[in-house]
C-alpha cells in the first residue's frame, strides 16, 4: 500500500465512526459539525444510560483519534504521537 492509501483508509474508519455516531444522534434530533459535541452528546444519552457500551465512548473515538495522528507520523517521518 502507498502512504496514500494508508491515509486515505485511516480518514475513512476515524470518519465512519464519527458520522455512525452522527445517524444515532439523529435520533434524538441533535446535529452539530463539531466532533467534540456529536461525541459529549452521544455519551450523554447512550452511553451514559447503558444503551452503548461503554468501549464506544468518547475515549475510543479519541484513541482512535490518537492512532491516526501516530500512524500519519509514522508515514509522513514525523515522530508520532
Amino acid at each position: 500500500m502507498t502512504r496514500y492509501q494508508v491515509r486515505f483508509h485511516i480518514n475513512r474508519a476515524y470518519y465512519s465512526i464519527f458520522y455512525a455516531i452522527k445517524a444515532v444522534n439523529a435520533l434524538d434530533r441533535f446535529d452539530s459539525s463539531k466532533h467534540s459535541d456529536v461525541i459529549a452528546h452521544f455519551n450523554q444519552e447512550y452511553v451514559k444510560n447503558g444503551i452503548f457500551p461503554k468501549d464506544l465512548s468518547k475515549s475510543y473515538v479519541w484513541r482512535l483519534k490518537i492512532e491516526r495522528k501516530r500512524i500519519y507520523g509514522l508515514i509522513s517521518g514525523e515522530n508520532g504521537v
